[in-house]
């Protein structure tokens, strides 16, 4: 892969009381990769009924994706109180996919016992074979306007309003179909072939009133924001207000913000598997309610940050999906209301003196109810109950450009299903996720404390750090998704998906002066 970007900014009639300032943006991101597996044996089951996996692959999978876009601001003050400002952005994409693979799997009983070998199958429970053939085309284009007026009402409140419009065109060429065959019986068939153009419009305007107080204790923001999507034919309307407040000037802050949401579907969640679209369907919508607070202490004479945030999300007219391995899957012929609450809480300070470290925690709970098929409220795909993370960094105490990093991360179980079974959509759930990091660094710096070049890269160069990491310390196993096997008996087994393995992972990172 390459990725390259360039800023650059500009001053036009610098002597002026009010000049014009511009951001001119640009970047281009090639991404070409291509898989050829041989063999895979996976080992799962537990320590009554072990099982083992063995597949054999012929032929390959290739994935091409280019993007190239720009952007450009301009900003242009007409009194002390009135700014004006105008930005467009432009982005063309290319993806290609090309698949021809068949695997073939035979599933096998490993018996526990001094004579067994995990590379030898002790009886064959089922066999099967799936082949993928696939030549996907697709090529996007997004720009965007808009222009807008920010009038200072006064020290401690301002207005701003502006206008937009947002244009994206989709051109693909899909061609895919799959045969799996397990223990003897054709299980599934999946075949798709069309070409399509698609193009949708989205003109809006937008309104904001802030206001403060002159102690900076009290913040308020109200706002609406509204457009017009062609494609569904939809006037979404959303007004949204923030609030905020620091009680008795103290350390505590808080804040309070509600809203109304719509996303207008296009292309893919209008797209069901069998290449049919479904045109009518109005926007996701969601009304969100969220509290939070920030409250910064010291202890042990070193600064700490806590911040927390509690939220509830009432969601209606949803498109269902699945996912199955990285793409997803949606189902526009289905509507579905839900719900999505939770809690996010990080500390982070200096646990160790002049090194900054932080602890996360996120409780999520997410479900949804699709009115067709009578099975009440179901887990989401992205139902992760709770996640935990911790990033400890520390430095020799004589040596602080040498330093380290440790990170634990924690995910439990998230929803699965059989492939294609929308039946069963997120009955089942994966094993929890959990990894291991750690990493080591050397900080060259070619500037000195007053901020002097002490070598000749310095006059450019602030510094560069050389890190190596250690990806997946203990070579955990990564669930990730699930292979469904048939065996003679007619039963299904879910064989996992993931990686085991431990990486090592260089960068270089060049720190240039401002």
């Amino acid at each position: 892969f390459f990725d390259a970007q360039s800023m650059l900014r500009f001053r036009l009639r610098p002597k002026a009381t009010y000049p014009i300032e511009g951001t001119l943006w640009g970047g281009y991101a090639h991404n070409n990769y291509r898989v050829q597996p041989s063999t895979q044996r996976t080992s799962f089951g537990n320590i009554n009924e072990p099982l083992t996996l063995y597949t054999y692959f012929d032929g390959n999978e290739q994935l091409h994706h280019d993007i190239l876009q720009g952007a450009l601001k301009l900003t242009k003050g007409l009194s002390s109180n009135v700014r004006l400002r105008a930005w467009t952005t432009a982005a063309i994409s290319f993806e290609a996919q090309r698949v021809d693979l068949l695997s073939e799997f035979r599933l096998c009983d490993a018996l526990p016992g001094p004579a067994s070998s995990p590379m030898r199958c002790e009886e064959e429970i089922g066999i099967g074979n799936n082949y993928d053939h696939v030549r996907n085309f697709l090529v996007g284009q997004y720009h965007t306007a808009q222009a807008e007026v920010e009038v200072s009402l006064s020290a401690r409140s301002a207005l701003q309003t502006g206008v937009f419009i947002h244009a994206q065109q989709l051109d693909e060429r899909l061609v895919e179909y799959s045969l799996y065959d397990s223990a003897g019986y054709q299980t599934s068939t999946h075949v798709a072939h069309f070409e399509t153009l698609q193009t949708q419009y989205s003109p809006g305007f937008f309104v904001d009133y802030r206001w403060g107080n002159r102690q900076d204790t009290y913040r308020f923001q109200l706002g609406l924001r509204s457009y017009y999507a062609t494609l569904s034919r939809f006037l979404a309307i959303a007004p949204r207000l923030r609030h905020a407040w620091r009680p008795f000037r103290s350390p505590l802050f808080l804040t309070f913000a509600m809203g109304l949401h719509h996303q207008p579907p296009f292309y893919r969640e209008l797209r069901d598997k069998n290449a049919n679209f479904y045109t009518d369907r109005t926007p996701q919508s969601a009304l969100h309610v969220v509290a939070g607070s920030e409250y910064s202490f010291t202890r042990f004479g070193r600064p700490f940050t806590l911040i927390s945030e509690l939220y509830y999300k009432h969601l209606y007219q949803l498109i269902p999906y699945e996912e199955e391995n990285t793409r997803l899957y949606y189902y526009p012929q289905y509507s579905a209301t839900g719900y999505a609450y939770g809690v996010d809480v990080r500390l982070y300070g200096f646990f160790i003196p002049n090194n900054e470290s932080w602890i996360s925690f996120s409780f999520l709970r997410t479900r949804e109810d699709i009115a067709e098929d009578n099975s009440g409220y179901i887990r989401r795909p992205t139902d992760q109950n709770v996640s935990i993370s911790v990033f400890i960094r520390d430095h020799l105490p004589r040596l602080p450009d040498w330093r380290a990093h440790l990170q634990l991360s924690f995910g439990s179980n998230r929803p699965t299903n059989p492939t294609r079974e929308f039946q069963l959509r997120n009955r089942l759930h994966m094993a929890p996720y959990y990894r291991v990091d750690i990493g080591l660094s050397k900080v060259f710096s070619f500037r000195d404390a007053a901020n002097k070049p002490t070598r000749p890269f310095g006059k450019h160069l602030r510094d560069i750090t050389l890190a190596l990491e250690g990806i997946n310390l203990f070579a955990t196993r990564q669930p990730l998704s699930f292979t469904w096997i048939k065996t003679y008996e007619n039963t299904q087994v879910a064989a996992p998906n993931g990686f085991a393995g431990r990486y090592i992972n260089l960068k270089i990172h060049l720190n240039f002066l401002q």
